[in-house]
């Protein structure tokens, strides 16, 4: 007869389920971007810790481990979410994995009660879980991302450097934090349906779905090509800065209006061609003005000059 924990109440239960269908619509949504694997090693991770939760008689120390050092394979996925590689990238996710679960499987085939977690393996745990919380602190999901590392935190503080006093309950704690890191995530989301489209904000939407890591590469590039070509604009992480432009905090795209035709025309197809490495047709469309917005997008889905290496 399964047994949930004292603290895993119904409440806990309709948290997951409600994950379930958080997730569920999450990875249909970004199923035609390269978000669509981070998602998808997001709902094992959601998958494993339900079946903790559910399986207390059968968990053991081994269970805890693997529970404990999966939150890390979303945030590894994330780094390789560019076409075409993006799909080769999850052989060295699976890589990670097997390596992160040595320690388990020497413990399992020498018959011991836990696995032996030695020093590197935590910090290599800690790295990555590191990497996802500076990739995203910056952006408007600032909010998920700690609820996030927070709850990956609870699940691995006994395998961290600095090992941290861990509940027996906290699965259930685990539940919280992620599920709170989803609402706020979709909260973002919504409000960010309501900004006015244009490149700003299809530049800053980009920001905060794809994070620190593809956002500064993707500016380097674009403003190496502007450089190049004589182009008066800088890719920041605010936004697009016109050159000559009123200083502001935030830019607009009043500032873009005041570029010559062509030269709007250019950029927009430059930035549309190094976004259709990550995202979709449908996708970019969504955050453009509705006039012009398609044809500009196959034109630069014609583009076969761009790549990010």
């Amino acid at each position: 007869m399964l047994e949930l924990p004292a603290l895993t109440s119904w409440s806990i239960v309709l948290a997951w389920l409600l994950g379930v269908i958080l997730l569920g619509q999450a990875v249909r949504t970004a199923w035609p971007t390269t978000l669509r694997a981070p998602l998808l090693w997001s709902v094992v991770v959601w998958g494993l810790l339900g079946a903790l939760l559910l399986a207390k008689a059968q968990r053991t120390s081994y269970a805890d481990y693997l529970c404990g050092v999966a939150p890390v394979l979303p945030i590894l996925s994330l780094l390789g979410a560019k076409r075409p590689q993006n799909g080769a990238w999850q052989f060295i996710v699976f890589t990670l994995l097997g390596v992160l679960l040595l320690p388990a499987l020497r413990g399992w085939a020498l018959g011991e009660s836990s696995p032996q977690v030695h020093t590197l393996y935590s910090w290599l745990i800690a790295a990555h879980l590191l990497l996802g919380v500076g990739n995203y602190v910056l952006t408007r999901h600032w909010v998920a991302t700690c609820f996030y590392a927070v709850g990956a935190v609870t699940l691995a503080g006994s395998y961290l450097p600095i090992a941290l006093p861990t509940a027996g309950e906290r699965k259930s704690f685990a539940v919280v934090y992620f599920f709170a890191a989803m609402v706020a995530a979709l909260v973002v989301e919504r409000r960010s349906m309501h900004a006015a489209c244009g490149l700003q904000r299809l530049w800053r939407d980009f920001r905060n779905t794809y994070g620190a890591v593809w956002t500064l590469r993707l500016a380097e590039r674009i403003n190496s090509a502007a450089k190049l070509r004589g182009w008066p604009v800088e890719l920041t992480w605010r936004g697009i800065r016109v050159e000559g432009a009123s200083p502001s905090p935030t830019c607009d795209d009043a500032d873009l209006a005041t570029l010559a035709p062509d030269v709007r025309h250019r950029i927009e197809r430059e930035l549309r061609s190094y976004l259709r490495r990550f995202v979709s047709h449908e996708w970019i469309v969504r955050r453009m003005p509705s006039h012009g917005a398609e044809s500009m997008t196959k034109a630069a889905d014609a583009s076969a000059s761009v790549d990010l290496p």
